[in-house]
């Protein structure tokens, strides 16, 4: 994880899946500038069908949290599902099943947010 600049959030997503139970779960840290937590979430689904889906609800939840929380209107959320990364940057995915989620998730991003980065690591 790199500097973050003073006015910037820096978010972590997590999702899981448990194909033989169809259930997962996500998670979520956001860091200031200096690397200190400043929020965290997680949460088990009960129904979830692929990882990504269980990611795409973690980057809706905090989407909700740290607008609604913090008050920032800077975020730089960092994701190791390159397909959750696309699908943010692009409305190409919308199809997808987990499609009308990730258009809402852009809409309210796009309204609430200055400035909204995604970016695919490998590690979390």
């Amino acid at each position: 994880m790199g500097p973050t600049p003073v006015d910037v959030l820096k978010v972590n997503i997590n999702g899981a899946f448990l194909m033989e139970q169809k259930s997962g779960g996500w998670s979520f840290v956001v860091r200031d500038k200096d690397g200190a937590a400043v929020m965290a979430g997680a949460w088990r689904l009960e129904s979830v069908h692929d990882t990504f889906r269980a990611e795409a609800q973690a980057c809706l939840v905090v989407y909700l949290n740290s607008h609604s929380s913090l008050g920032t209107t800077i975020i730089q959320l960092e994701s190791h599902s390159s397909n959750l990364v696309c699908t943010l940057k692009s409305s190409a995915f919308d199809q997808l099943p987990a499609g009308v989620l990730l258009r809402e998730t852009r809409q309210q991003i796009q309204l609430d947010f200055v400035n909204f980065e995604v970016m695919f690591t490998q590690s979390l």
